[in-house]
């Protein structure tokens, strides 16, 4: 009898796997066998469920994107929370989650690849971030008028203001996102 695969686990699997080996190599240095080891298959295996490696990186930043947007949703409709309360409980299951050197490694590897080239892919991300980055600004950082007290919540938010500035960083015609998130932190 054939072996029964769901198709969207084993491709989340191959993210996640992939999400490792580009926090390890970076995404110029990692290449498709890299991948195929990584998920225990062969690279035609690999090739089923993804074209190419720029798929796979391109889905990769998606997971992460959509995890963090789902994360702040849910976080920022919780009323009783205080900004830097919300600020904490995002980062402690980010770094839970990922470790948010590695989001931090993985959306800067992101960011010099968009810098750096101007295809299809880095495009969609780039519009996908900027979407994303509305978001957190409209539910999050618009809600900032708490100032932090204590040491430890500013490394909670600073942590956090280092992954969204990275974000920040991908050039958009308007900055009015990027300076929200600045004047929110400069008061800090």
């Amino acid at each position: 009898m054939p072996k029964i695969v769901d198709l969207e686990k084993t491709r989340k699997n191959i993210i996640l796997n992939a999400f490792k080996v580009f926090i390890d190599k970076g995404y110029y240095n990692t290449n498709i066998v890299d991948i195929a080891n990584a998920c225990d298959m062969s690279r035609t295996t690999l090739y089923y469920y993804f074209k190419s490696k720029d798929e796979i990186f391109e889905n990769t930043i998606y997971f992460i994107i959509e995890s963090i947007e789902k994360d702040v949703l849910k976080i920022a409709n919780i009323e009783n929370l205080s900004i830097h309360d919300k600020v904490k409980k995002l980062n402690e299951k980010w770094d839970k989650e990922f470790n948010n050197t590695n989001i931090i490694l993985i959306l800067i590897e992101a960011w010099l690849a968009i810098r750096r080239e101007d295809n299809q892919m880095f495009k969609n991300i780039k519009s996908r971030i900027k979407k994303m980055n509305n978001l957190i600004n409209k539910l999050i950082l618009e809600k900032a008028k708490d100032r932090i007290l204590y040491k430890k919540e500013k490394i909670y938010i600073y942590n956090s203001y280092i992954i969204l500035s990275i974000l920040q960083q991908i050039p958009t015609k308007n900055s009015d996102i990027r300076d929200n998130l600045i004047g929110i932190f400069a008061e800090l």
